[in-house]
């Protein structure tokens, strides 16, 4: 589906029927991550109506030259939702770089969200200054040989874990706006508010899925916040990096199905 936000066509594909849930991808990647994860908890669910967007830039929607940085991507963000969803509250799931937009979202428009998922979140925007633990593969399956592009970031290598990654992330991989993702992680990867995150406060339920050799985001930037978020859970998950998803595909799952049980108390 197409959706014209300030011009730019914007991709998204939407499934169910209910309460309305946002889903943002990382950077470079494009809504197949999401889908490919989230789809199989729903489709044994019912009541909620997911949307899955795709990032200028990267996907199906394309970047128009005036998106300098991360406050003109939010800009868009929130006027998607405008558009999809109205004024209807709604529910945010964030990976990567799209938890650090979901929390840019509910700095905006915190009356309008009652519920954020956090997989794996960027939540210090200056990567020189994350807080990371060293990369290890802590298993190997070799009777395959997967390409390096996995193995450098993977911390669990199997057949099926690479065919997942190999079917939702390495194809988005390929597709992405390099001459335009790639300058605007120069020059504009983070909000311009990106202090008032970390003070942030909020009593929505809540869910940070992170891993424990996470060398890209890392776990202990997002720990920080366990203070503003009352109502969170707080998961650092053991052999699981930044792929958590499919890494620990079972422990993903259950809590999803977690966090909208803690969110239907509240609606």
């Amino acid at each position: 589906m197409i959706c014209n936000v300030k011009g730019i066509p914007m991709y998204y594909e939407e499934y169910g029927k209910g309460t309305p849930i946002l889903f943002i991808h990382g950077y470079l990647v494009d809504h197949r991550l999401m889908t490919g994860c989230f789809e199989p908890v729903f489709n044994k669910l019912s009541g909620y109506r997911r949307i899955y967007i795709d990032l200028p830039g990267m996907g199906k929607s394309p970047a128009p030259s005036w998106l300098k940085n991360a406050d003109d991507m939010l800009d868009v963000v929130i006027e998607f939702t405008k558009n999809v969803i109205g004024d209807d509250a709604f529910l945010v799931a964030g990976e990567s770089y799209g938890g650090y937009m979901a929390l840019g979202l509910l700095h905006k428009m915190k009356s309008k969200i009652n519920g954020v998922f956090f997989l794996c979140p960027v939540i210090e925007s200056d990567y020189s200054k994350r807080i990371l633990p060293t990369h290890r593969l802590l298993h190997k399956d070799d009777s395959f040989t997967p390409p390096e592009e996995f193995l450098s970031m993977a911390v669990v290598s199997t057949p099926q874990i690479y065919a997942a990654f190999e079917k939702n992330i390495l194809p988005s991989l390929e597709i992405a706006d390099k001459e335009f993702t790639e300058r605007y992680r120069k020059e504009g990867y983070a909000l311009s508010f990106d202090n008032a995150l970390r003070d942030l406060v909020s009593d929505v339920p809540a869910a940070f899925l992170l891993g424990r050799q996470d060398a890209i985001t890392g776990y202990a930037d997002a720990l920080a916040l366990i203070e503003n978020f009352p109502r969170a859970t707080f998961a650092v998950m053991d052999c699981t990096g930044h792929n958590l998803q499919i890494e620990n595909e079972a422990l993903f799952a259950a809590h999803v199905v977690d966090w909208l049980r803690r969110v239907s108390y509240e609606t």
